[in-house]
């Protein structure tokens, strides 16, 4: 039996659904409520667009903050880091 500190978090198809459930959330939720605001002010679609992006953004900063910590996990369990 394996030990589960052996496999980084965020791995397999688990961890991969758990992202893309992460960016359609982040993303659908911030391009709703541009379009909402998009329809109150009678704009373009300006707001919809910032919504998008900004949902963009939030989940790449999530995925490099995450990314960050296997890392910072693998360093503290004495794995052996990757020179580029």
């Amino acid at each position: 039996m394996t030990d589960r500190r052996e496999n980084p978090p965020g791995m397999g198809f688990l961890g991969a659904a758990a992202i893309v459930f992460r960016m359609a959330v982040a993303v659908g939720l911030l391009a709703l409520l541009g379009d909402w605001v998009d329809r109150s002010l009678h704009t373009a679609p300006w707001f919809l667009t910032a919504g998008i992006v900004l949902g963009v953004v939030v989940v790449f900063i999530d995925l490099r903050w995450r990314a960050g910590g296997v890392r910072r996990r693998r360093r503290k369990a004495g794995g052996k880091r990757r020179e580029t």
